[in-house]
């Protein structure tokens, strides 16, 4: 018996999803025929891939071992069927992951214009925090992803993409907005509401801040910009934001940037990729198409 492409189908979405149930439902398969694929996959190896606790299951190291792999082949495969379907324009599916920001403010004008070019191109676009991101990373679950901060992994490549700036920002009629240059001591004396521990501008904002952390004034975490541009709007709290959003989505009657002298929030926008990915011809496209801007 050899291994067929459905098992190995299995074997990843199963890999990916943590769910045999789930994994099934992927791949259009009913939970007992997925279980039989994935007993069946581990008879021919020799070797058990998953750890099952209860109705739990997560890959152990032979899984992790194969996983990379099982993901090249079915992506060589789809690449090589997309081909004999249509050899003179890209298209495919390419699932890109992003930090927010870059999910919500700078990314869909790259796809867009990408979208022009090769109509025949599916996006399957994963917004989530950095640390959450580098994750889908990690587990394959995204082809390419885009993050506001360091990524330290050693299964990924991070790249330079682009350059950014936070903004210390409150609404318009703040008493802070009166001054023409504002001191990180009179930031401190109001409260801020900040990002999810897990964001990329979180993290940024904690290292720009780090000897005055104790007296920072959390008034409220929130997981999304514009949730914190709604709150500053109705309160005199502090936040920081990307530069991006305050140039592209920006309400100067309700919303303005404080001129902070004395705190560097200049960051990094990363490409990631998995080094052991195989990467299609539509990855690489996209990739090279993004680098140059549009």
């Amino acid at each position: 018996m050899r291994i067929t492409l459905k098992q190995l189908q299995v074997f990843v979405n199963t890999a990916k999803l943590e769910s045999i149930s789930l994994g099934a439902e992927k791949c259009f398969i009913s939970q007992a025929a997925a279980s039989m694929s994935l007993s069946q996959l581990e008879n021919m190896l020799g070797v058990t891939l998953f750890d099952r606790v209860g109705k739990r299951i997560r890959l152990n190291a032979n899984g992790h071992n194969l996983l990379a792999k099982a993901v090249q082949i079915l992506d060589k495969v789809e690449e090589f069927e997309t081909f004999a379907v249509n050899d003179k324009s890209l298209a495919g599916k390419i699932a890109i992951g992003a930090s927010t920001t870059i999910a919500n403010y700078v990314l869909p004008k790259y796809i867009a214009q990408f979208k022009k070019i090769h109509p025949d191109v599916d996006f399957e676009l994963i917004c989530n925090n950095t640390k959450k991101i580098i994750q889908d990373i990690e587990t394959l679950s995204c082809d390419v992803a885009f993050i506001e901060g360091e990524c330290h992994s050693h299964v990924v490549d991070a790249t330079l993409w682009k350059k950014d700036n936070l903004k210390i920002v409150c609404n318009a009629k703040h008493p802070l907005c009166e001054k023409d240059a504002v001191s990180i001591r009179d930031i401190l004396k109001y409260e801020w509401v900040t990002r999810e521990r897990g964001s990329g501008t979180f993290d940024i904002f904690l290292k720009a801040l780090a000897s005055h952390l104790p007296k920072i004034k959390k008034a409220i975490t929130l997981n999304s910009s514009e949730a914190i541009k709604q709150y500053i709007a109705n309160s005199d709290s502090l936040a920081c934001l990307s530069e991006v959003i305050t140039t592209q989505a920006w309400n100067l009657d309700k919303y303005s940037s404080l001129n902070v002298t004395g705190l560097d929030l200049s960051r990094n926008f990363y490409k990631l990729l998995h080094n052991k990915k195989y990467h299609t011809h539509l990855t690489q496209a996209f990739c090279d198409f993004i680098e140059k801007g549009v």
